[in-house]
């Protein structure tokens, strides 16, 4: 797999030289750090984990001019855990991007394994992860915020026009199993950002359908849907969920940000509908973020997201601290709390669910681009 890998470099590099108008980019994000975890099925847990800041990655990108103002552009980007180096994504080679397409003056067409517009349009600009870590995500990352893809996707993403970019997609789906990372069935999505000055908004809408989701494990909600999707241990309070499979999950979500000085404000909603046969349950998040830059190289930022999910409630504040050693390398130290207010029991994304309403996580960590 190395030979291949390296192999692979070198011949890219290669046709980079032999080609004055073609480029290629190697490049990646490294993040580590310590995490207390108040309760993780029953008890506090300390642990190292990676890429909570931001995911780790490797990847390339490369673009060739065609010329009249064409490109051939693509990417491919693998994540990982630094923990043991085993492949993220489900194991997939290529599992955070895998692409090819054309740019030219008015936008680009893009063929492959790609995100959707709730992450280029909100988790990426309005979300409380932008300043915040993975951990500041909503439970189970329902409304796909922090990142999610579709496979076998054509995207069109436009330049910039007046200040407006739009976006959409299409999916054909997978013909293979359903699994809890990728979606087998037809998706769709659409978007559009407006950037003025200081000022700036988005809007979008997905629809995926045919996944697996544990529901139970995000939300602490034993019944949904007429069906068992949880047991909870009597002895130990811990809960085992079940994986249901969702026929259509439709997210609408909207975000605006505003910078004034050193201080950023967000703010951010979204509705998700999931739907198994006939039946429905909705998750909605009403969250704002503010970040302030103490100094060119220090940045504070708090966070608020109040959800429902289900007709359950949950609240979840973040506050962060995020300091630059250089223009490549950072260290931060983060404090999340998920509460359920209704008394089910909580998650934080990335985290071992709890055996109560609520759960608190501390870390410490770096970050390295390259």
């Amino acid at each position: 797999m190395k030979i291949r890998y390296l192999f692979f470099c070198v011949l890219m590099l290669g046709v980079s030289t032999a080609h004055a108008q073609s480029e290629v980019t190697l490049y990646g994000l490294l993040d580590t750090g310590i995490s207390y975890v108040s309760n993780a099925g029953g008890g506090s847990q300390v642990l190292q984990q990676s890429g909570i800041m931001r995911g780790n990655r490797w990847g390339m990108k490369g673009e060739e001019d065609l010329g009249n103002g064409v490109k051939a552009i693509f990417a491919l980007e693998s994540g990982f855990t630094l923990e043991n180096g085993a492949l993220s994504q489900g194991g997939a080679e290529f599992g955070r991007q895998a692409y090819v397409g054309f740019e030219n003056a008015y936008g680009r067409l893009t063929f492959g394994r790609q995100y959707d517009f709730v992450y280029d349009y909100l988790g990426t600009a309005y979300a409380s992860g932008v300043f915040n870590t993975e951990y500041a995500f909503h439970p189970g990352n329902l409304d796909r915020l922090s990142g999610q893809r579709v496979d076998s996707a054509i995207k069109f993403s436009s330049k910039e026009f007046g200040g407006l970019r739009f976006g959409a997609m299409y999916a054909f789906g997978d013909p293979g199993p359903i699994t809890s990372t990728s979606s087998t069935g037809r998706a769709v999505s659409f978007g559009a950002t407006y950037e003025h000055g200081p000022f700036s908004a988005g809007a979008v809408y997905t629809e995926v359908n045919d996944r697996l989701m544990t529901l139970a494990s995000y939300f602490g909600v034993t019944s949904l849907f007429g069906q068992t999707i949880g047991t909870i241990n009597p002895q130990t309070g811990v809960l085992t969920a079940k994986s249901v499979q969702i026929n259509h999950t439709r997210e609408f979500g909207g975000g605006m940000s505003y910078t004034w000085n050193k201080l950023t404000l967000l703010g951010l909603v979204t509705n998700t509908s999931i739907e198994v046969g006939q039946q429905s349950a909705i998750f909605a998040s009403y969250e704002t973020t503010a970040s302030y830059k103490l100094q060119p190289d220090l940045f504070v930022s708090a966070s608020y997201a109040y959800e429902t999910f289900a007709g359950y409630r949950y609240g979840e504040i973040a506050a962060t601290i995020d300091k630059f050693l250089s223009k490549r390398t950072d260290i931060y130290a983060t404090v999340v709390n998920l509460r359920g207010y209704d008394g089910t029991d909580v998650a934080i994304q990335s985290l071992t669910q709890s055996t109560t309403s609520s759960q608190t996580v501390f870390r410490i960590g770096m970050r390295t681009l390259f």
